[in-house]
């Protein structure tokens, strides 16, 4: 294991991305988190990312490509495994954030948006 994974959750590996089809990005390298509520989540090279679906109205207080990004990257990846329930996906969202250094009512609002999409996301586990 990293010697960056301790007992603390954090990024291990980062993926710069490229531009995919319209407002989407796609990873170019891997992404890999440790998660304290999860374990290591590992998001694989190509993987598609629209980083936040965030309405346009929003766009100006909550920017798609903020500092949450790799946190939102490791959330879809979670939201799409199709094995993972999705407040689990939720809650690890909100740790990565900490992680980078999100702050705190930016975070919240992050959170509580994505436990409100998840009502018309896929299903509940």
């Amino acid at each position: 294991m990293n010697d960056k994974v301790k007992d603390q959750a954090a990024f291990i590996e980062e993926p710069l991305f490229k531009i995919g089809k319209k407002s989407e990005f796609i990873t170019v390298g891997r992404l890999v988190y440790f998660s304290e509520l999860y374990g290591i989540v590992t998001v694989p090279d190509g993987f598609p990312t629209d980083f936040s679906s965030i309405p346009r109205v929003f766009r100006a207080l909550h920017p798609v490509n903020g500092k949450h990004r790799l946190a939102a990257v490791v959330h879809d990846y979670l939201c799409t495994d199709d094995i993972t329930p999705r407040k689990v996906a939720d809650k690890v969202f909100n740790e990565a954030m900490k992680v980078l250094k999100v702050k705190g009512w930016r975070r919240r609002q992050f959170y509580i948006a994505v436990r409100i999409g998840g009502i018309f996301g896929r299903k509940k586990k």
